[in-house]
């Protein structure tokens, strides 16, 4: 991550991330959440700015490792229509055990 930018000053500081796009049709969206830690491991984190195909704007700019803990994947049934809902589908890390 470049520049001190929000999203970075809250993994640094809380860990906490959510990502999410929209899909498609339907505002079918798909979004991951979790906590994100800094990879202080040199090897790993030189292994993770070399794998990088457009090259990092500074070798020294932190390195995140998310982890994920929740998934939700949403579409919209029947859009614009009476009866639309959402139909849901849900994971979390308490699912798989």
């Amino acid at each position: 991550m470049g520049a001190p930018t929000p999203k970075r000053a809250d993994l640094s500081e809380r860990g906490d991330y959510v990502l999410h796009t929209f899909l498609g049709a339907n505002d079918e969206e798909f979004q991951i959440a979790g906590r994100g830690r800094v990879v202080d491991d040199a090897a790993e984190h030189k292994g993770v700015v070399d794998a990088i195909p457009f090259g990092a704007s500074d070798a020294s700019d932190p390195i995140f490792e998310l982890l994920i803990e929740r998934a939700l994947w949403v579409f919209w049934e029947n859009v614009g229509q009476p009866g639309s809902r959402p139909i849901k589908r849900r994971w979390s890390v308490k699912d798989s055990g």
